[in-house]
């Protein structure tokens, strides 16, 4: 048993296995990536001219309430993470 200054019992993941600040990472890398595209493929799809069901007129008021969602919701997350913490609050923003 390995045990740290406090003399607590340190955790340890067995030989050839992921630990879980490994999966953590992994899974915040994946939200940052679908979050990423959402933001460019948004620009793209609405730069081309004749998307279908969408009118070239009604191009800024879309990207405008995309903006203000995405706002709003930074905001919010991160009065989340200052009272709750990060990692419920990522738990909440990935469910």
């Amino acid at each position: 048993d390995q045990h740290d200054e406090a003399g607590l019992i340190e955790a340890q993941a067995p030989p050839g296995c992921v630990g879980w600040r490994h999966v953590l990472c992994g899974l915040v890398f994946w939200i940052v990536l679908v979050c990423y595209a959402d933001r460019t493929n948004m620009g793209l799809v609405l730069a081309q001219a004749n998307f279908p069901g969408i009118p070239s007129e009604d191009n800024g008021w879309i990207l405008s309430a995309f903006f203000v969602g995405y706002f709003c919701t930074q905001i919010l997350g991160g009065a989340l993470a200052r009272r709750w913490g990060s990692k419920p609050t990522l738990l909440l923003a990935a469910a």
